[in-house]
């Protein structure tokens, strides 16, 4: 305890014996905040670095294994999303009244929410694979936005799916059950009759990441239909034993149904199809 006395007035304070410890330790705090803080400028500048690293990388890839195609007419668009979950968006192609289908959720879903953000339209996502799901329970996710714990194929059915090798991965695929330790069986539907369910007539854009699938969905959207106005897909050769083949196969059924190429992200997997004259 301490008196101060002077001009008339009498204060004190108390210094208990941890305070004291505390004052005497205050540099070394000051030294730990600042360490701390230079540890976080690191980082942020080695996450920069990484990032400016892969980016390179991808172009050199592009260089030594050319994608397997190229955009086929030049439009304007913009990618929305992360750089992991981003997407191609044809410039003034959607409003509040558009219906998009999101196929393949993963724990992704800053597309969606960009779309519904920007444009104020309804987000059909589904994905029917456990981790998705329980990640999609723990969000807080706006009204434009419903989840369907279901999955696309060419048909309705229940298929066996193969759980991902490393279980820090999300990924389900249909490929690969014969070896995977891990199999579970989760239901599927075509897109015809998914979107009948869903009562949306015209799809203005389906995007799909589904880990092999797209090899039957592609064929069936070409030859079935619903057409959908933008196509974003993930193309999947070179994994799950798919071929350069499959994608090129896959491409030219789109193309002969009227879609045309306008996007082909760096990594040459992501693929962008416009279709705006053709049937629903």
């Amino acid at each position: 305890m301490a008196f101060n006395v002077g001009s008339g007035r009498v204060s004190f304070s108390i210094c208990t014996d941890w305070e004291t410890e505390a004052l005497a330790d205050l540099p070394t705090i000051l030294l730990m905040s600042f360490d701390i803080l230079h540890l976080k400028k690191h980082f942020a500048r080695r996450e920069r670095l990484k990032d400016h690293l892969r980016k390179i990388w991808r172009r050199v890839k592009r260089v030594v294994r050319p994608p397997l195609h190229r955009p086929e007419r030049h439009t304007a668009y913009r990618v929305l999303g992360t750089d992991y979950g981003g997407w191609p968006v044809i410039d003034g192609s959607l409003t509040a009244q558009s219906r998009v289908f999101s196929f393949g959720v993963g724990e992704d879903i800053s597309f969606d929410l960009e779309l519904i953000k920007r444009f104020g339209c309804e987000v059909d996502a589904f994905d029917p694979t456990p981790r998705s799901c329980a990640w999609i329970a723990g969000q807080d996710l706006p009204p434009g936005f419903r989840f369907h714990p279901v999955g696309l194929s060419d048909r309705t059915a229940t298929l066996r799916f193969a759980a991902p090798a490393n279980g820090e991965h999300v990924s389900f695929s249909i490929r690969g059950v014969e070896k995977a330790a891990e199999v579970i069986e989760l239901p599927v539907q075509s897109l015809g009759e998914l979107n009948m369910k869903a009562g949306a007539g015209r799809i203005d854009l389906l995007k799909m990441d589904i880990e092999g699938s797209e090899y039957d969905v592609v064929p069936d959207i070409a030859r079935r239909g619903p057409r959908p106005s933008q196509l974003c897909i993930e193309f999947h050769h070179g994994m799950y034993g798919f071929t350069d083949d499959d994608t090129r196969r896959a491409v030219a059924l789109l193309k002969a149904a009227g879609y045309v190429l306008f996007y082909v992200s760096e990594t040459g997997r992501e693929y962008g199809f416009s279709h705006f004259g053709g049937d629903t």
